[in-house]
C-alpha cells in the first residue's frame, strides 16, 4: 500500500487506470444543455527545473504552479476546504510537496484579508493509498475524485492513516491530513452567504514538471418547478441483451423513486444521450408515478428476475433462461399488438384526478421487426413525429427505427440529467498470465513460412482466436453475425489484426481489407477470398525481412557501435564546455531497516559479471566496448549515526547533489556508483546513480529485481544469458 506523508512510507505501487472528462466553456455547456459537475475555476503550469533527481520534485516549481492557478482562479486559497495531493508516498517528494504549498499558501494568503471567524482548516488528502499511482493517469484519476468529492458534498480521507511521517511538517500551516471521510460543510463568504465549495488538485511528474487546478462546485441557478404538471412524455430503454435490458428498467424504477427529477428531463435525458442498441423498451407515461408502475410493469412480465443491482450468479441467470420460455407468449403479444397495460388508480385516489389511465409499453428488436417494423416505414416515423403522436413514435422505435428526437423539443426547455448508466454484464476474467508470459519467443527458424490460405478453416479458427484475444473475449462471446465495431473492434485493433496476420502469413495485408464495422463471417470471407491474391502480388516474407541475431561469444569483448539513443547521450555531454555539459542518468534512494552491506556488495558483483553492459565504457571514437577484466567494486558505506542531526542532514543534501546531478566520464569504468548512509535508529539509504548509456528504465526494474534476489537467497544463480547487447547491435545495424 502506498503510504502518503505517513510514517512507514516507501514509495508508491504502481496502479493502471484511464479517465476522460470533457472540458468547455460554462456559456457552451449551459448553451448545450450539458450536465454540469464541476468549475474549472484557474490552472497553473510551471517546470521545476533543477531539482534533487528525476523522481525529486523542486519545491520552487510546485509552489510557481499554485500561485499561477490561484491568481487566475482569483480566489482567496482560505475559501478553499480540500486539497488533493500528489503524495508519491516517498518521504523526501511528500516533504518537498507539503513544504511548496505551505509556501504557496503563505505567499497567497498576503493578497487577501484575514477572515473573520480565524484560519480555517485545509484537509489534505490523496488518492494513492486507495488505487495507487496510475502514474500518467493520476491526474485525471485525482479531477474525477474532487468532482465525486464536490457532487457528493464529502472530503474524502486517506485509508489507514496511522500517523505522519518525521520528515513532513504541517507546523505553521492551515493543512490538516483527511484521515477519514468527513461532511463538507459549504463556507460563508465575508456577507455571511454560503461560498461554493471548492478544492485545488496538486500534482507534478518526473523531470519537474508542476501542475495546479482550482476547482469549485457548480451551482445551478436555474430551478425546476416546484410541481411538474402532468403530460405525456416517451421513456426509452435499450440494451445489448433483454437481460441488460430488464436490469435498465430495475436502476431505473430505483433511481425515480428516489429522486426528484422532472420527468420531462428524464424523458429527454434517455433519448438524446444513450446510444439506441437492439433490446428495446418505450413507455408512455404522464407523470412520476405512472414512469415507477410502467417500469415495474415491464419487470412483472420480464422473463427473469432482477432484484438487486449487484452481479446476478450463474445459477440465477440459469433460472431465468429457463422461465423465459413459460413468459414467452407474453412479450409476444406485447411486441405485436402493442398492448396497453392498464392500470387502474383507484389505489392512489389522493394523487390524482381522474380515476383510470392507461400506460403503454412498447418491447422490440431493432432490425428483426419483420411485419411489425413494414407497418411503420419511416414516413410514419415522420409523421407521428410532427403531430407528437408519442404512441405511434414508441411502436415505431421499438422496431427499431430512427427518431430524430431534438425535434420534440423545439419549445421545451428540458435538460439532459445525471441518470444510471449501462449495467454491464459482470463476469470473472482471470488473466492467463502464464501462457502469455512463458511461451518461447520464435527464432527466425520457428517462424511459419507464408501459408496457403486456400484451406479456409485453419485460417478461420486462427482469425477467431486472434480476434478473441485481441477483445479479451471468452470465445463463446464472440458472435459470427455481430458487426466487430459493436464487439469493440476499433481501427487501433486493425492495426494489431494487420500485424499479427501478416507475420503469421508473411505477406502484407492493405489496412483497408480490414473493415472493423464488418461481422467476423464477413470479414472472414473477404480475407479468404483476398489473400492467395496478397500472397501473389506480395512477393515479400516478412520474416526474412527481420535481422538475423546471431551470439558471438568469441568477440564480445570487441568494440561495436551504439544506439541511435546512446550516441544522442553521447554527443550530448561531449558538446559545450565541460561545467555546461549534461548526462543523462538515474538516481534512486531506497531505505531500509535492516541491511547486510557486504552481502549486498557480493550480490551487486554477481550482477556485474552477469550483464556485459555493466562492464561497458566508451571510446574516444564513439563505440563501446565491455571490459574482460574489472576490478572488484566495493559499496561505500557512511556511518551517520554519531552525527549530529544538523550534520546528518547537510551530509545527505550534500551527497544527493552530488548523485543526482552526476555526469559520468563515459570514457572510464564504472558507469554507476552506490553509496550506503547508515542512520541513526537502524535506518540505512541506498544512494544509487547509474548511467543511462548502459541501461533504460525497463533495465533498472529487471536489475533491481535481480539484486534484490541474490542478495536475499545467495545460493541462487542467474540464469546464462545466449545473446548480448552487442549482438543485437551489430544485427540491428
Amino acid at each position: 500500500q502506498a503510504r502518503s506523508f505517513q510514517a512507514g512510507a516507501n514509495g508508491f505501487v504502481r496502479a493502471e487506470g484511464v479517465g476522460a472528462v470533457i472540458v468547455k466553456p460554462l456559456r457552451k455547456a449551459l448553451e448545450d444543455g450539458n450536465v454540469i459537475y464541476a468549475l474549472i475555476k484557474g490552472t497553473g503550469i510551471a517546470h521545476g527545473g533543477k531539482g534533487l533527481s528525476l523522481t525529486a520534485p523542486n519545491p520552487a516549481g510546485m509552489k510557481a504552479a499554485m500561485v499561477q492557478a490561484y491568481r487566475a482562479a482569483g480566489i482567496d486559497p482560505a475559501t478553499v476546504s480540500y486539497i488533493e495531493a500528489h503524495g508519491v508516498a516517498s518521504p523526501l517528494s511528500d516533504a518537498q510537496e507539503i513544504n511548496a504549498l505551505k509556501a504557496g499558501y503563505q505567499e497567497l494568503a498576503v493578497s487577501f484579508p484575514k477572515p473573520d471567524a480565524g484560519e480555517r482548516a485545509v484537509y489534505i488528502s490523496s488518492l494513492k493509498p486507495s488505487i495507487g499511482h496510475s502514474e500518467i493517469a493520476s491526474g485525471i484519476a485525482a479531477l474525477c475524485k474532487v468532482v465525486y468529492a464536490l457532487r457528493h458534498q464529502l472530503i474524502p480521507g486517506m485509508p489507514r492513516f496511522t500517523g505522519l511521517h518525521e520528515q513532513v511538517s504541517l507546523d505553521g500551516s492551515p493543512f490538516v491530513i483527511s484521515a477519514e471521510n468527513r461532511p463538507w460543510t459549504a463556507l460563508n463568504g465575508a456577507d455571511g452567504k454560503p461560498l461554493p465549495r471548492r478544492a485545488s488538485i496538486n500534482g507534478y511528474g518526473d523531470a519537474g514538471v508542476n501542475g495546479h487546478i482550482v476547482v469549485e462546485e457548480y451551482v445551478d441557478a436555474r430551478q425546476d418547478p416546484e410541481q411538474e404538471p402532468d403530460a405525456p412524455h416517451l421513456i426509452v430503454l435499450s440494451a445489448r441483451t433483454d437481460e441488460r435490458l430488464a436490469e435498465m428498467a430495475f436502476n431505473l424504477r430505483q433511481f425515480v423513486q428516489r429522486s426528484s427529477c422532472r420527468v420531462a428531463d428524464i424523458a429527454y435525458t434517455l433519448q438524446v444521450g444513450r446510444k439506441a442498441m437492439d433490446s428495446r423498451l418505450a413507455i408512455v407515461v404522464g407523470n412520476r408515478q405512472e414512469l415507477i408502475q410502467g417500469l415495474q410493469a415491464y419487470l412483472d412480465a420480464a422473463p427473469f428476475r432482477i432484484t438487486r443491482t449487484e452481479f446476478v450468479t450463474k445459477g440465477i441467470r440459469r433460472r431465468a433462461r429457463r422461465a423465459r420460455l413459460d413468459v414467452s407468449a407474453r412479450l409476444r403479444g406485447i411486441r405485436r399488438a402493442r398492448h396497453a397495460l392498464r392500470i387502474k388508480r383507484e389505489t392512489c385516489p389522493e394523487q390524482y384526478t381522474r380515476t383510470e389511465a392507461a400506460i403503454s409499453l412498447y418491447t422490440g428488436h431493432a432490425g428483426t421487426g419483420g411485419e411489425a417494423m413494414a407497418a411503420y416505414p419511416p414516413i410514419a416515423g415522420e409523421a407521428a413525429l410532427s403531430a407528437r403522436h408519442l404512441e405511434q413514435l414508441a411502436a415505431y422505435w421499438a422496431q427499431g427505427g430512427e427518431v430524430p428526437w431534438e425535434r420534440l423539443y423545439q419549445r421545451s426547455k428540458a435538460r439532459r440529467i445525471p441518470l444510471p448508466t449501462y449495467p454491464f454484464e459482470r463476469g470473472h476474467y482471470w488473466l492467463d498470465v502464464g501462457r502469455r508470459r512463458t511461451a518461447p519467443a520464435e527464432t527466425p527458424e520457428d517462424a511459419q513460412p507464408a501459408q496457403d490460405v486456400a484451406d479456409a478453416a485453419p485460417f478461420s479458427a486462427y482469425l477467431r482466436q486472434t480476434l478473441v484475444d485481441i477483445l479479451g473475449l471468452p470465445d463463446e462471446q464472440l458472435p459470427a453475425a455481430q458487426s466487430l465495431n459493436q464487439l469493440g473492434l476499433t481501427s487501433l485493433h486493425a492495426l494489431t489484426l494487420k500485424a499479427k496476420l501478416e507475420q503469421r502469413y508473411g505477406i502484407e495485408i492493405p489496412l483497408a481489407e480490414i473493415d472493423v464495422y464488418q461481422s467476423l463471417n464477413d470479414l472472414d470471407g473477404r480475407l479468404t477470398t483476398r489473400l492467395p491474391q496478397l500472397v501473389s502480388s506480395s512477393g515479400q516474407d516478412i520474416a526474412a525481412m527481420l535481422p538475423v541475431i546471431t551470439p558471438n561469444p568469441a568477440e564480445q569483448y570487441q568494440p561495436f557501435p551504439l544506439s541511435d539513443i546512446q550516441q544522442a547521450f553521447w554527443l550530448g555531454r561531449k558538446l559545450g564546455s565541460a561545467d555546461a555539459r549534461v548526462g543523462c542518468h538515474v538516481y534512486l534512494e531506497i531505505e531500509t531497516t535492516a541491511l547486510d552491506i557486504y552481502r549486498l556488495n557480493q550480490a551487486w558483483n554477481r550482477l556485474i559479471d552477469h550483464h556485459a553492459m555493466l562492464r561497458a565504457v566508451f571510446l574516444a571514437d564513439g563505440r563501446q566496448q565491455i571490459l574482460e577484466d574489472r576490478p572488484p567494486y566495493t559499496l561505500v558505506a557512511v556511518d551517520l549515526r554519531r552525527k549530529t542531526a544538523a550534520q546528518q542532514t547537510e551530509y545527505l543534501q550534500t551527497l544527493r547533489a552530488k548523485l543526482s546531478h552526476r555526469v559520468y566520464d563515459a570514457e572510464r569504468w564504472p558507469l554507476f556508483e552506490i553509496r550506503i548512509s547508515i542512520c541513526p535508529d537502524s535506518r540505512y539509504i541506498i544512494h544509487f546513480s547509474i548511467d543511462e548509456l548502459i541501461v533504460d528504465a525497463s533495465a533498472v526494474e529487471m536489475l533491481f529485481q535481480q539484486w534484490q534476489q541474490l542478495y536475499e537467497q545467495p545460493e541462487t544463480g542467474l540464469t546464462p544469458l545466449t545473446l548480448l547487447f552487442r549482438d543485437y547491435q551489430l544485427a540491428a545495424r
